[in-house]
Parts: C-alpha cells; structure tokens; sequence
C-alpha cells in the first residue's frame, strides 16, 4: 500500500492537504483532540498506528506547540 505523504507536487506539499496540519512521522492518525493549552504550550492527542497507514493497533500519539504553527 502506498503512502500518501510520499507523493508532492512541484510545490514541494502533499497533495490534498492543507498548508499547515498535524501528521505523524509515519502511519496512519485518526482526528487529533484533545486540543489544551498549559502554561504557554498547546497539547494535542490523536489515536495512532506508527506501522502501517490504515487502522490498526492504536497508540497515543502526542504533539506539543508553543504557536500551533510549529
């Protein structure tokens, strides 16, 4: 199965998603939530398969940012 992130255009983005999103280094993720802010930093939660890129087992993945730009 391929994977989706691999495949950018001229632009150097992946096709279909948007300027700025929250993705995995690999796998498949389900919605982030969880979304929170403690102290300057923003939290978010997402069910995770870091081996394959459909649903599987799930772990937690978690993101921090001070901006929710990076």
């Amino acid at each position: 199965m391929s994977d989706h992130r691999s495949e950018v255009d001229g632009s150097g983005r992946v096709p279909l998603e948007p300027a700025i999103h929250l993705a995995p280094r690999s796998g498949w993720m389900n919605d982030p939530n969880g979304l929170c802010l403690d102290r300057g930093v923003w939290h978010a939660f997402y069910q995770h398969d870091p081996d394959t890129d459909v649903h599987g087992v799930m772990h937690w993945g978690h993101a921090t940012s001070a901006d929710l730009l990076r």
